[in-house]
């Protein structure tokens, strides 16, 4: 019993390294159904936390569904890249999510 336990267990992977197509099935109808409950009132405001955080989750399936054949090959590119063009990249990329965020602050208080 406890081998075949330990079979099963070894075969299961955590969501978070599943497939994409995995992840956008297993979040999309939760996120779905979160969503309608929050909608009609049923549900609270940690119910909407959960399907925000559900809806990003099945975002990243998506994403890894479309594109995550090429994920592999940018993967390898990164990887044999200069240091100095991996830092100019990470810089531009962290000020433009800095000035994303703070573009949509205005934005969000309004909704809110």
């Amino acid at each position: 019993m406890n081998k075949i336990i330990s079979n099963w267990r070894e075969g299961c992977t955590p969501l978070s390294q599943a497939p994409g197509r995995k992840k956008l099935v297993v979040a999309f109808p939760s996120a779905v159904v979160v969503s309608f409950l929050y909608v009609i009132g049923v549900a609270d405001s940690l119910a909407k936390m959960l399907a925000i955080i559900l809806w990003a989750y099945a975002l990243i399936g998506l994403i890894e569904t479309l594109i995550g054949g090429r994920l592999v090959s940018l993967s390898a590119k990164w990887d044999i890249m200069a240091g100095w063009k991996k830092f100019i990249i990470s810089v531009f990329t962290i000020v433009f999510a800095l000035f994303c965020f703070i573009s949509l602050i205005p934005i969000a208080a309004k909704l809110l």
